[in-house]
Formats: C-alpha cells, structure tokens, sequence
C-alpha cells in the first residue's frame, strides 16, 4: 500500500499544470496555479474562483438549466433499471 500511495504522490509532484490542463480551457489552468500557490493556512478567494468558471460558463454561451452531470446520470441509470424491469416482467408473463 505505501508502495502505490508513493507512486501517486510521485505522478501529482511530477505532473505540470499544463500536462494536467492540456485541451481544458485556460480558466482550468488560472485556477490550478492559483490553488496550488495557496499556503497551507491561506483562505482562497472564491469570488475570485467562481468568476473563473462563471465567466467560461458565459463565454460557452451555456444555459442553467440546474441539469448537472450528476443528475443526468442518476436519470439515466434509474430509467435503464426501469426499462430492465419492465423486460423482465413481461418476459415472465408470457
């Protein structure tokens, strides 16, 4: 077990902003600098880190629609169970 926690804390050390960022927009990046500036004691401005993601939300021309991914897939994963169910109960009824 130490083993592997060490291999993962070797890949988060050795893994760059831009590796880790790389295809995301730039907001992504802004935020994991900032973060990982932030001493172990230091309050983060979350105005600041919302804005980032708010503004990116808008300049994507995205709709709030309260639909998070989340939710999405739960939704899908209930009406699949659904639909297996009603498979099921119809197969032993014929």
């Amino acid at each position: 077990m130490k083993q592997w926690a060490a291999t993962v804390l070797q890949m988060k050390v050795e893994t760059t902003v831009d590796e880790l960022c790389e295809g995301c927009p730039g907001q992504f990046k802004q935020y994991m600098n900032y973060v990982r500036n932030l001493s172990f004691d230091q309050k983060p401005n979350y105005r600041h880190l919302r804005n980032l993601f708010e503004g990116l939300f808008r300049e994507l021309n995205f709709e709030d629609d309260g639909q998070f991914d989340w939710i999405i897939q739960k939704n899908m994963i209930l009406d699949k169970r659904a639909a297996d169910e009603e498979a099921e109960r119809r197969a032993k009824a014929a």
